[in-house]
């Protein structure tokens, strides 16, 4: 019994030990962010200012890859913002709604990005492991600066950690892809992972759900909009910190690059190291790179659980018991 009570006490101090060190590396990376970007919503090009303006554009009846007389200005940098939204058809068709609250609007996307950022975190802390909290921690800088932002990548992390969590229910974790892949484009990368992992039903589910969201903004911003949009995407440069940039290749390149590894890794060692393969892959495989899409990563800690809990899925597949015990 004195074994085993001394071994448990060494095992709770260890798991204290970790703990703590997330949580000092974690609040001095919030702190860092919140020096450098302070949380200011209605920035002028902030990203609620560019999804409001969207959404007025669209409300207008207006063009919405072009500014013209009456818009509201958005601050361009070509070549790499040479149009002012990046982002698919989709969010702008959101931000219609959002749009009528008026400058408030900006306000209250960014108590929600950021309550939900924060919520997010909390959740994934609490139900992993020390080493998943670690992991957390050393992803809480770009976390934080999506969230002061309101860059919508904030949203996706949750719905990226859902659709592992809620694996073993294909309709909610296949719409929670969609979601994120008509969100962020490189999310589409989890396709992938679908596929490696032989989850067909949760594949079938993600492309409905897709179907639908497209057909839904087809209705609020038009059938040109997403033509727009395919012309503005290979018209704007990568950013200078893009995986494209740095390594001087074509971004379609890349991002065929990133999806033969995140099949390739979903097949050879299974689904839990697949999804943190696409979860990584989704990150870094897009061209619009900055800091804060690192925070993409943060929901690759919803595979992390603690030693002894087991898995959370009975059908996880068995190249899984190649990760250490421990960490998952």
């Amino acid at each position: 019994m004195t074994a085993l009570g001394g071994s448990g006490g060494r095992a709770s101090l260890t798991n204290l030990a970790w703990t703590g060190m997330a949580v000092a590396i974690g609040f001095a990376g919030i702190v860092v962010a919140a020096t450098a970007f302070r949380w200011e919503p209605s920035l002028v090009g902030g990203d609620a200012w560019n999804y409001l303006a969207a959404g007025e554009r669209l409300n207008a009846g207006h063009l919405l890859y072009a500014l013209g007389p009456g818009d509201r200005s958005v601050p361009l940098a070509p070549p790499y913002w040479s149009v002012p939204l990046l982002a698919p058809p989709p969010i702008a068709v959101l931000w219609r709604a959002i749009a009528l609250a008026g400058e408030a609007s900006m306000t209250l996307w960014g108590i929600a990005v950021f309550l939900v950022t924060a919520g997010t975190a909390g959740w994934l802390a609490w139900r992993s492991s020390p080493i998943g909290r670690l992991a957390l921690a050393l992803v809480a800088m770009p976390l934080a600066l999506a969230a002061l932002s309101g860059n919508a990548a904030a949203l996706v992390v949750p719905l990226l950690a859902a659709a592992w969590t809620c694996r073993s229910r294909p309709w909610i974790a296949g719409t929670c892809i969609a979601i994120a892949c008509v969100v962020k484009l490189t999310p589409a990368l989890l396709i992938l992972w679908l596929i490696g992992s032989r989850r067909w039903t949760t594949l079938a589910a993600a492309l409905a759900a897709t179907a639908l969201l497209v057909a839904i903004s087809v209705v609020g911003a038009g059938l040109p909009s997403w033509s727009q949009w395919a012309t503005s995407v290979p018209a704007s440069s990568p950013s200078p910190l893009a995986v494209a940039t740095l390594i001087n290749a074509p971004t379609w390149l890349v991002a065929v690059g990133f999806a033969v590894a995140t099949l390739v890794i979903s097949v050879a060692f299974g689904e839990r190291v697949g999804f943190v393969m696409a979860v990584v892959a989704a990150a870094l495989a897009t061209p619009a790179f900055y800091f804060q899409a690192m925070a993409l990563l943060a929901a690759a800690v919803a595979t992390l659980k603690p030693p002894g809990s087991g898995a959370d899925n009975p059908a996880e597949r068995s190249p899984d018991r190649l990760i250490p015990q421990g960490i998952c």
